[in-house]
């Protein structure tokens, strides 16, 4: 079996040796720079590492786990997919240099942007201590980043750094924070890029801090441009009015009133050249009954896939034209049930590399 650009090794004693490399699978193969793993796996001891350079690993199912102190270095400058299919990543350390796209769900304490990228596609990453690295140039964009935390009252916590903190009145039970990068839409304003939600509404959040990246939110000098939000459904926002700008830390810190989930932070004078929305509820009410794109004049050939949570795709149009109104395509009167959708919009459907993903929240009522 020939594997070119993939070898694993592990110090033991302060000296370089080989690790334990136990294979359970049911088909494993590589061709040229090509490791294939179909619905069996690769499990390495632990202290190991596992070194991914100018190979595309494909999950078919599978999964690739190293125990305790183990590591997975993924270095993508000559190739722009390293890792794709569907399956689990499980280690201890992920380390990401180059642009990454990825699909594969990943499990892991310390996920380190050593100047990469890391972009989901329909994947969830979990961190459990921290992210670390991240900033302006490199950073996780795509569907779910996702981590566990324990708050404690009067202390400040920033769950894995992902980016936002906060004080309790109250101490809770281990709550879970999911990190989206998707706009979200209140009246005529639009939101930076990040959206923050907990794993249920709590009423002991004092204080709420973003710490967003020039990348987002340009330099917070502005009171007046910039507001912070939540939600308890994701749907209404209610402004908290009683906040402070820190200029030099580049950070927001609102007081927070009352039963929250989600968070945000809106701009004043937003001005996108392409807006896709988070959610509508087709409802008839008026509000939000179509899942509106803004800026589609300016992709004639644009393209718009939606898939529901067991992959079906339930709606495509070619091009979209701000006509979805939360039925399938074969049949107009076929409402789909609420729930989350996942979407691939093309702005050139003919370019696959114009594809931007996310997720859709459907609230039907009907």
């Amino acid at each position: 079996m020939e594997c070119i650009g993939f070898y694993w090794e592990r110090k033991i004693n302060g000296m370089r040796g080989f690790s334990i490399l136990l294979l359970i699978f049911l088909n494993l193969s590589a061709i040229s720079q090509n490791l294939i793993v179909e619905e069996g796996g690769i499990f390495l001891n632990g202290k190991s590492n596992l070194n991914v350079y100018q190979t595309n690993i494909s999950l078919n199912g599978g999964i690739i786990e190293g125990s305790d102190s183990s590591a997975l270095m993924v270095n993508a400058d000559t190739s722009s997919n390293v890792i794709e299919g569907h399956g689990i990543i499980v280690f201890d350390t992920v380390v990401v240099k180059g642009n990454i796209e990825n699909e594969i769900t990943i499990n892991t304490n310390y996920l380190n942007l050593n100047e990469g990228n890391l972009t989901l596609e329909f994947a969830d990453v979990w961190v459990d201590s921290l992210l670390e690295n991240e900033s302006e140039f490199f950073n996780v964009t795509g569907v779910s980043l996702k981590t566990n935390f324990l708050p404690f009252v009067n202390q400040q916590v920033s769950p894995a750094n992902f980016g936002i903190s906060f004080v309790f009145s109250d101490s809770e039970t281990s709550l879970e924070l999911n990190r989206t990068n998707n706009f979200v839409k209140f009246e005529d304003s639009y939101s930076i890029k990040k959206q923050y939600g907990l794993d249920r509404a709590v009423n002991t959040i004092e204080e709420v801090t973003f710490n967003h990246f020039n990348k987002d939110a340009g330099e917070l000098h502005n009171e007046s441009l910039f507001r912070v939000f939540t939600s308890t459904d994701g749907f209404n926002w209610t402004e908290q009015t009683t906040m402070s700008i820190d200029t030099i830390e580049n950070s927001m810190t609102a007081t927070v009133d009352g039963m929250v989930r989600y968070f945000t932070l809106l701009e004043g004078e937003p001005d996108y050249e392409l807006f896709i929305p988070n959610g509508f509820s087709p409802n008839d009410d008026g509000t939000n009954d179509k899942f509106e794109i803004l800026g589609l004049k300016n992709y004639p050939n644009n393209k718009l896939v939606v898939i529901n949570t067991s992959g079906v795709v339930v709606f495509e149009a070619q091009p979209y034209e701000n006509n979805w109104f939360g039925n399938t395509n074969t049949n107009a009167e076929n409402e789909l049930p609420t729930g989350t959708y996942f979407y691939r919009f093309y702005t050139d459907a003919e370019d696959p590399k114009s594809v931007m993903q996310g997720f859709i929240e459907l609230r039907g009522g009907r």
